[in-house]
């Protein structure tokens, strides 16, 4: 028998003590193994603030045909990342979630504890009925889609008899059975007998497939669904039988009929270009794998990032501002400027308000504190720039600023006129 083989670790009870911990507790994690594997020590594998840690596992007493390892981990991340690493006759052996390897693995296969994640509680008593809508039931044929619906890609709907199968020259998302809500809601009655208490729908919001991934509108029910009023019958008939009710819905793309991909092909300098990767605009651009119909979105925009960025000229890692800047006190105004009204939140050293530079050895010398008391003390009753920060909204952007606010806040002059005036206010 390969010995690796026997190495195992999971997210369950036997091997994590706290399967849902919040920030700030210790989980104690459990390796196994077979006894004759010839493991001479384990050590656990975790990044806390991206610094490499590695902790011996200890091995618990016992005869049993197999052997197992403990050790704490503290939850100090919201995401916390961790694989072991074995010491054997036989060389280095890691086990990840992956599997048991002999190089250095890569970090997508870490195991993964999640803090401050709490699960309904309802939710481990349920037993779910999964339900695609258009193939369930035809409850309202009023709401089959007509053939003139809609034209996608050169595609139009074509509505298909309950009872018919499906031509082999019909394309499958545009081919429809018109099952819609109302017809799960009819249905109710036999999921309840047959022992379902959770109904999870494929997605069910406004879009132009049959499958529905490709959304056009997150807001809004489908109507040829029944629209947002079924939507809310459903779920009332899910309630009164003590049911519940789970929807599917997609983060990760969107259809091109919706409006935010329109506006970005429209106008490649709009905000909602960035919502979107564009290979050569506007038509060449990342989809879902090979379904250019299902248009990628992207989260990481560059200046939402920005405008969450903590940002400080020094610190205690490194030398102070004045220091580096060889006391000019011109230059430290400008950097003084460009902190207080660049993307994100500011953060002063203590000192830097009176200009306080580097006292004895290194940026955390002993004198340090004494400097700063002292230096304030020197400034008397002149006002500092932070209680004069201007009231322009451009300095405090919020979180939800677009792109074209931003760049149209920093492109006026009296913006820039009246923080370079106030910046000369500082008190040194």
């Amino acid at each position: 028998m390969n010995w690796r083989s026997t190495l195992h670790h999971d997210g369950s009870a036997p091997y994590v003590s706290d399967l849902y911990p919040r920030l700030g507790d210790l989980v104690m994690l459990r390796l196994r193994a077979a006894a004759s594997a010839p493991i001479r020590r384990v050590l656990l594998h975790t990044m806390p603030n991206g610094e490499k840690s590695l902790a011996v596992m200890q091995p618990e007493p016992g005869d049993g045909p197999v052997r197992w390892w403990r050790t704490l981990l503290g939850i100090n991340e919201l995401v916390v990342h961790y694989r072991f690493l074995l010491e054997t006759d036989a060389g280095i052996v890691w086990l990840t979630a992956a599997a048991a390897v002999q190089h250095e693995p890569a970090d997508a296969t870490d195991f993964r504890i999640l803090a401050d994640y709490q699960p309904p509680a309802w939710i481990f008593d349920r037993v779910f009925y999964q339900v695609f809508p258009d193939v369930f039931h035809n409850g309202d044929p009023a709401l089959n889609i007509p053939s003139d619906a809609y034209t996608v890609a050169g595609q139009a709907p074509r509505q298909l008899g309950w009872e018919q199968t499906r031509p082999a020259d019909w394309h499958y998302s545009h081919s429809y059975y018109g099952g819609d809500l109302p017809g799960i809601l009819q249905k109710l009655d036999y999921l309840e007998r047959l022992g379902v208490n959770a109904l999870f729908l494929n997605p069910i919001f406004t879009a132009y497939t049959v499958h529905k991934y490709d959304t056009a509108n997150y807001d809004q029910v489908d109507p040829y669904l029944g629209g947002d009023a079924a939507l809310a019958d459903l779920a009332a008939g899910l309630h009164a039988r003590g049911m519940r009710l789970m929807l599917d819905i997609v983060p990760n793309h969107c259809g091109t009929e919706h409006a935010w991909f329109r506006a970005a092909q429209a106008d490649p300098n709009g905000p909602e270009a960035e919502f979107f990767y564009f290979h050569d605009h506007p038509h060449d651009y990342e989809g879902w794998l090979v379904f250019k119909n299902l248009v990628k979105l992207d989260y990481s925009i560059p200046w939402q990032l920005a405008l969450q960025q903590f940002n400080l000229l020094d610190s205690h890692d490194t030398p102070r501002l004045r220091t580096q800047l060889g006391g000019n006190g011109a230059l430290q105004r400008l950097a003084v400027l460009l902190l207080l009204t660049f993307p994100g939140v500011p953060c002063l050293y203590y000192g830097d308000e009176v200009g306080l530079g580097d006292v004895g050895i290194g940026p955390t010398a002993g004198g340090a504190s004494r400097g700063a008391w002292c230096g304030m003390k020197r400034a008397g009753t002149r006002t500092c720039w932070l209680s004069t920060r201007p009231p322009s909204p451009c300095a405090r952007l919020p979180l939800r600023c677009t792109a074209a606010a931003f760049s149209g806040c920093m492109a006026k002059p009296t913006f820039l006129l009246s923080s370079a005036s106030w910046a000369r206010r500082a008190c040194w």
